[in-house]
């Protein structure tokens, strides 16, 4: 029996509407978050307080020569000026107004699930499967907080410029489409002779790798999975893997990289205080939680701890995923595939989950679990073209509603707040930040017994002491709010606002000499 002639003209325009369709979902899906405003978590230390400097002209390059967050902050020594540069070139525009900001995530996440889809073409499975793998992506609900909490778009622009430099990994130009790393391609062992075109692909490889490492420091695992890759999956050789032109542009990318960073923020990787018992300790509270969320996303929070995590969804999930890996006639190696990506891409967050598992940090390892899956659907070819249709559609429209709904917990400071307790009930942090919600909005009341939560979460949260130091002071109950301060800059002494705080209750009260002396220690740190 023959086989069928595709043409190739016909075969394009319909790729070209599968990548319009996911493109279009992405962007109908969040387009309403252009109404949203900041949730202040980050974003305000990020984009309102550095509006002086983002608003000026030259903030875009100068964005290189600073750390990710100013050195009062926390996380100070993280170095990701791509970031900082697209937040300036919003500025340019958009001002404090969060419309462009929003604007710009959104458009990104649309862009990387259209280069999703491209990925999933290339790594050789049915156009229709790296349709629904795009679609999928697009509308999944552990993906909303990067769209739609704006410091979110860290992990956007890594993962978009992870798969263009995957998409730019040179391959031969005489190979068979594999459809998964079980089947071998017909290239030679030899190199191909370098051309124009390949050049251009190796010099934009290495340029989107750099880019992944200026957006986030876990781009430096991108290379093992390329390596994976290029031989587990397009069947390359050794000598083709370790190529010298690539393992030279890799070292000198990654040259680039360090030598830029340690020039800006030289203290060091931002791993100060960080045990190694406590990062490890949590790898499988962190591997086992983002498996959950990303294939049975039923207990997602916008603000995660790892004491208000629950870890049942990725259990089952994960005794799904190892059933059907013995299935029998199944090819094991592209699934496996997946499941070692995506913990190569999990694995660099382990040394901030002890504190928070944001959900943002999902993002790139969501592309790893749509890998697998599709490599999955890819070797079952007996169900029939409508049923597969239908299921999709289904699964795709469960994911977008989720999404929607989910998406409006991130509308504004109050209702984020709201639904980080909600959905985090022991952290300090999240009562913290709806008790300054509710303080800025007028309620003193709701604010203090938010404040006394925190503390009865943490007794060290930052802040807090001094926030409710504030409410005493506007009660004329001075010296209560004495006593908060100095617990304050027992826990936080470097805090300019509790010692200015502290100088006019200490005026107030009459104690001008010991009002000097915090009126100085301000100055000092306000500089």
């Amino acid at each position: 029996m023959r086989t069928p002639l595709v043409d190739p003209i016909r075969e394009r325009r319909r790729n070209g509407i599968r990548f319009a369709a996911v493109v279009t979902l992405a962007l109908a899906l969040y387009v309403r978050t252009l109404t949203f405003d900041f949730t202040y978590l980050d974003d305000n230390t990020l984009i309102l307080d550095q509006q002086s400097f983002l608003a000026q002209s030259s903030s875009p390059w100068r964005s290189f020569a600073r750390p990710f967050l100013p050195s009062a902050a926390r996380d100070h020594t993280y170095y990701r000026p791509l970031v900082n540069a697209s937040f300036a070139l919003d500025a340019q525009w958009s001002g404090t107004n969060a419309r462009g900001y929003h604007l710009t995530n959104v458009l990104l996440h649309a862009l990387a699930a259209g280069l999703l889809f491209l990925l999933l073409r290339r790594l050789g499975g049915r156009d229709n499967v790296a349709l629904w793998g795009g679609l999928v992506f697009a509308a999944h609900p552990a993906l909303t907080e990067a769209v739609t909490w704006i410091p979110g778009r860290t992990d956007i622009l890594l993962t978009v410029c992870a798969i263009a430099s995957w998409l730019l990994l040179p391959r031969p130009r005489k190979r068979t489409r594999a459809t998964g790393p079980d089947q071998r391609s017909a290239e030679p062992d030899e190199a191909d002779p370098p051309d124009a075109l390949m050049w251009v692909r190796r010099v934009g490889h290495l340029l989107a790798w750099l880019a992944a490492l200026f957006s986030k420091e876990a781009a430096v695992v991108l290379p093992l999975v390329y390596l994976a890759h290029l031989r587990l999956w397009e069947r390359h050789s050794w000598r083709r893997v370790f190529a010298p032109w690539l393992l030279a542009g890799w070292g000198v990318t990654l040259g680039v990289y360090l030598a830029a960073r340690a020039a800006v923020v030289p203290e060091g990787m931002g791993l100060a205080g960080v045990s190694a018992l406590n990062v490890f300790s949590n790898v499988p509270v962190l591997l086992i939680s983002s498996f959950g969320k990303l294939t049975l996303p039923v207990h997602l929070a916008v603000l995660a701890i790892p004491e208000d995590t629950s870890l049942w969804p990725g259990a089952a999930a994960a005794g799904l995923m190892g059933a059907a890996l013995f299935v029998p006639r199944i090819q094991r190696a592209p699934i496996l595939f997946g499941i070692g990506s995506f913990i190569a891409f999990v694995l660099p967050g382990l040394p901030a989950s002890n504190l928070l598992i944001l959900e943002s940090r999902l993002y790139l390892p969501a592309i790893a679990i749509v890998i697998g899956v599709c490599a999955l659907a890819n070797q079952v070819d007996r169900l029939p073209a409508r049923a597969v249709g239908a299921g999709g559609i289904v699964i795709v429209g469960l994911l977008a509603i989720t999404s929607f709904n989910y998406s409006g917990d991130f509308r504004d400071r109050l209702t984020f707040s709201r639904a980080a307790v909600r959905g985090s009930p022991h952290s300090a942090l999240a009562h913290r930040n709806l008790g300054v919600a509710y303080q800025i909005a007028g309620d003193d009341d709701s604010a203090r017994r938010s404040y006394e939560w925190a503390l009865a979460q943490d007794a060290g949260e930052p802040v807090v002491h001094n926030n409710l130091a504030v409410i005493l002071m506007a009660k004329g109950q001075l010296a209560e709010a004495e006593r908060e301060l100095r617990q304050e800059l027992a826990i936080n002494p470097r805090y300019a606002d509790a010692h200015n705080n502290l100088a006019r209750v200490l005026e107030a009260l009459g104690r001008t000499d010991e009002a000097a002396g915090h009126w100085e220690i301000h100055r000092g740190l306000a500089r």
